[in-house]
């Protein structure tokens, strides 16, 4: 379904991408059923459906997806498909980070930094933003700009820049421990 829509190997074609990802996601695939979250959640080959993508990420995250985890992370921090709830986006965010998925350890970072669903800990937040930063994100994705202008690898760079500031070297010595 991915190589119809991205056109790779074959003729671009949406509509049977939609329809690939679709038949796999009904077969239980768990990639395919967060490709169809994710297809519904951006509007891309079908009518755009928070609600839906939010159907299709919860079961690809009982099947152990991480980026499920993180996206639903994003759907409840923004209430998109669900009501908005900061502390069900941290559980989320939190299940992505520990099974290593950068969005979730970023988004983990920033709840901590922020205290946004849950106790501000600056300490945990620097630790986050420290295993983002080394979790093996291709250098292109890493630097490439956000809707905000700015590269993930900026935001990192800032925010660990900030809490140096903020923080005694053994707090900081503590989060490269944690």
């Amino acid at each position: 379904g991915l190589c119809y829509l991205d056109g790779v190997g074959v003729s671009k074609d949406s509509q049977k991408g939609v329809e690939w990802i679709q038949k796999s996601a009904n077969a239980h695939l768990p990639e395919a059923e967060f490709e169809m979250g994710f297809l519904l959640s951006s509007g891309i080959g079908v009518p755009k459906n928070p609600t839906k993508a939010v159907e299709w990420y919860l079961k690809a995250a009982e099947k152990g997806i991480p980026r499920a985890f993180a996206n639903l992370g994003f759907c409840y921090g923004d209430g998109l498909g669900v009501p908005r709830n900061e502390i069900e986006s941290t559980y989320w965010y939190r299940k992505a980070a520990e099974m290593g998925e950068f969005t979730g350890m970023l988004g983990t970072a920033m709840r901590f930094h922020y205290g946004t669903g849950t106790q501000k800990d600056l300490t945990e937040s620097y630790k986050w933003y420290l295993l983002a930063r080394t979790s093996g994100v291709t250098n292109a994705d890493f630097a490439a700009a956000q809707p905000n202008g700015r590269s993930y690898k900026d935001e990192i760079e800032n925010a660990l820049a900030e809490l140096d500031t903020q923080l005694s070297r053994d707090q900081v010595n503590d989060a490269k421990q944690r």
